[in-house]
């Protein structure tokens, strides 16, 4: 039995063969190899959100989810599940001998105020979240050591994936922003852009904790605050490299990074250009 933060109760049959674990403050991930006699036994409860991807060698689940029972197929076309926090599953699942899955735990305090995860479902399809399990499990693999930094904005992207998905019923909803949230963020970051800036730092600003800062900025932008301050910093730096004759060091110094190495290494990758290149292209001759 595996005991931790983010299961109350797991009790699994089977040999596990592998096992390649992720772990951030609001979320989990795990990817698991087993080895069964054609029966997998289940046992599990706990406090997260869990959301399940079915890769390898799973038929059939046969569970009891809280009040409901659960008998259906597993295949390629219906191999994702979500299990809501506090829900309690006990059965098995009829496998081949080798079997691999993969389990993403949410925090429930990721979800916008007011909102949770109202139901479970084994089993669905979503095809953008099966490519974001894809890339989940090929980056804790072959690229452990990145995964953690990745792992949160999976989290995000996962909540947003199953906020659309028809066959879970928008049971996932969008915060709800201050007015002037968007406006007043904008004038923060403008008027503080060449120092450093952090999300408690922004968050502050609209009068929100930063987990739901976090949130209200991916509902409203798509992005999270690292990618949207990015952004903002690099359409600084089009503008001073187009209008003005200061050099790339000092550009880089006005948009907030450290060196003009890594102002151009951003630069390019957002533009296709370097910020030399873009200003001869841009600038009138002097």
């Amino acid at each position: 039995m595996l005991v931790d933060p983010w299961t109350a109760r797991r009790v699994v049959g089977g040999q596990l063969l592998d096992e390649a674990v992720q772990a951030a403050d609001t979320a989990r991930f795990e990817v698991l190899h087993r080895r069964t006699d054609g029966v997998m036994a289940w046992e599990f409860e706990q406090p997260t959100i869990a959301v399940f991807c079915f890769t390898q060698g799973f038929r059939r689940a046969r569970l009891a989810m809280g009040t409901e029972s659960v008998d259906c197929r597993i295949d390629a076309s219906a191999e994702l599940g979500i299990v809501a926090a506090e829900t309690e599953v006990q059965g098995y699942f009829q496998t081949g001998q080798d079997c691999s899955y993969s389990i993403l735990f949410l925090d429930p305090e990721l979800l916008p105020k007011g909102r949770s995860v109202q139901k479970s479902l084994m089993t669905f399809d979503e095809p953008g979240l099966r490519m974001e399990f894809r890339e989940m499990r090929n980056c804790a693999e072959i690229s452990p050591d990145l995964a953690p930094l990745m792992l949160e904005g999976w989290a995000l992207r996962t909540l947003a994936r199953l906020a659309g998905a028809s066959d879970v019923h928008q049971v996932i909803g969008s915060p709800r922003l201050s007015p002037n949230f968007m406006q007043d963020l904008d004038n923060y970051i403008e008027h503080s852009m060449s120092g450093p800036l952090t999300v408690g730092d922004m968050a502050a600003v609209v009068g929100y904790s930063a987990r739901h800062f976090t949130r209200a900025l991916v509902a409203a932008t798509g992005m999270t605050p690292t990618r949207y301050l990015t952004k903002r910093r690099i359409e600084r730096g089009r503008l001073l490299l187009r209008d003005s004759a200061m050099p790339i060091t000092e550009v880089a110094h006005l948009c907030g990074f450290a060196n003009p190495q890594h102002f151009a290494t951003v630069f390019r990758r957002a533009t296709g250009t370097s910020p030399s290149d873009f200003a001869r292209a841009v600038r009138p001759l002097r």
